[in-house]
């Protein structure tokens, strides 16, 4: 029920009026500021809604990429590049070049992290400190890097102008969400 609720939280909006105990909101969940510009005013409910939508798509993550997967996987076929088997080979053996260089970025980023949690705590955003040493001086987010780089890959292995069109796009903007929430808890 706890989870349920938890969902429901982060896809209704709360009215200023609405009770709620601090340990109940994901960061960013207070109600608009009253008496700024109209301007601000959506400025500041924009943001707030980015930031919900972020918390829900961490919480919701784990289900929806292999879900994405699956269904491309059960509705699209591996085309040839411009008709040619032999390109599709290259086109294969860079798409798993690809896959891996995602990988060895996310091994990278849990071997240096000392105090990764997986899923945060209870599906939430949540971290001790900042880690600012090993791949994450060089990068805020090398775990979604990594991931970025797998679903490229598999793009290129699967060779569909679906992947390309559907894939890619939708794992970098969930990822945007998802950062821009981690961003407003950091």
């Amino acid at each position: 029920q706890r989870d349920l609720f938890d969902l429901w939280r982060f896809i209704v909006p709360m009215t200023p009026n609405q009770p709620s105990s601090p340990s109940a909101l994901p960061s960013g969940d207070s109600p608009p500021i009253q008496g700024l510009t109209p301007l601000k005013q959506l400025k500041q409910m924009l943001r707030h809604s980015v930031i919900r939508l972020g918390h829900f798509l961490f919480f919701a993550r784990n289900a929806l990429f292999p879900l994405v997967f699956l269904l491309l996987l059960a509705t699209t076929q591996p085309e040839f590049p411009f008709g040619n088997e032999r390109m599709d080979m290259w086109l294969d053996l860079l798409g798993f070049m690809v896959v891996l260089s995602g990988q060895a970025c996310r091994a990278l980023a849990i071997g240096q992290a000392e105090n990764i949690r997986r899923g945060g705590r209870q599906k939430r955003v949540a971290a001790k400190n900042l880690i600012q040493h090993g791949i994450y001086a060089h990068t805020r987010n090398p775990l979604y890097v990594g991931n970025l780089l797998i679903v490229a890959g598999l793009g290129l292995i699967a060779n569909n102008s679906w992947w390309y069109i559907f894939a890619f796009p939708l794992f970098l903007s969930v990822y945007w969400f998802i950062v821009f929430a981690e961003k407003d808890f950091l």
